[in-house]
């Protein structure tokens, strides 16, 4: 430490006297030059504008394509002549009942009553079968169901049902003048 010391010592004995701040000379003062904005031009609008063009154009054909999906998605698929005969049968089912063929041969029937062609006229509509649970996550503040694939809580609806509850190992929709309680598959 010594050594620093005694070299420092050395060294401000060898350096020359310093002169005085009046002694030296001033420059005078000069008045500042105003300096002009920097133009940027067309150097970044230009990449600006072609990223907003670029985004609006993959934007619109995104749009474009979700469109096209929707269109396939509503759009029947060709019909096989298996499905015809069953669109054909359909058609008869769907037919109204007050078309009505009179009855030639001696039944049932009296002389001059009609009888219908259809033989689902006495066959009420079937109603649809309740979604199945499929799981439930259950927090008490607010529990959740998978059902029919759809993850819902309580007061949402999966296709004509709304679900009222869900607990730990059920869950009860209404729907169709019904209330269903489904029950978690073990």
């Amino acid at each position: 430490m010594s050594l620093i010391n005694d070299a420092l010592k050395r060294a401000a004995k060898a350096q020359p006297p310093a002169t005085p701040a009046e002694s030296q000379p001033t420059l005078p003062l000069q008045p500042a030059e105003p300096t002009s904005p920097a133009r940027q031009g067309l150097g970044v609008a230009l990449p600006i504008g072609l990223a907003l063009v670029a985004l609006l154009a993959l934007f619109l054909c995104w749009r474009m394509a979700h469109l096209v999906v929707a269109a396939k998605s509503e759009t029947p698929a060709p019909a096989s002549t298996a499905d015809s005969t069953n669109q054909a049968s359909q058609a008869v089912a769907a037919a109204p009942a007050s078309a009505k063929v009179p009855n030639v041969g001696a039944g049932s029937n009296g002389p001059g009553e009609t009888a219908t062609n259809d033989p689902t006229a006495d066959v009420p509509p079937a109603k649809p079968l309740p979604p199945r649970l499929q799981g439930i996550t259950y927090n008490p503040r607010n529990p959740s169901a998978l059902i029919g694939g759809k993850t819902v809580f309580v007061g949402e609806h999966v296709g004509p049902y709304r679900v009222t509850a869900i607990s730990r190992d059920s869950a009860t929709v209404v729907g169709n003048g019904e209330t269903n309680l489904l029950l978690l598959d073990r």
